[in-house]
């Protein structure tokens, strides 16, 4: 197993990339998230930004 870094950053794709890297090496059924950010609204941004990149909706049907 490589080590990655605990705390992932940059664009969207570059943020996910690692996420999967993350979920294939330890295998975990889900990942949990956890946004850090200089205000609620770049927390909810980058959020929303992995969201899109992984194709989520907008809102749970």
């Amino acid at each position: 197993m490589r080590t990655l870094p605990r705390v992932p950053h940059g664009t969207p794709e570059q943020v996910t990339a690692h996420l999967n890297q993350v979920q294939r090496d330890s295998g975990p059924d889900e990942l949990v998230i956890g946004s850090v950010g200089h205000s609620v609204e770049a927390r909810l941004r980058s959020t929303e930004l992995i969201a899109d990149a992984y194709g989520m909706p907008d809102s749970p049907p």
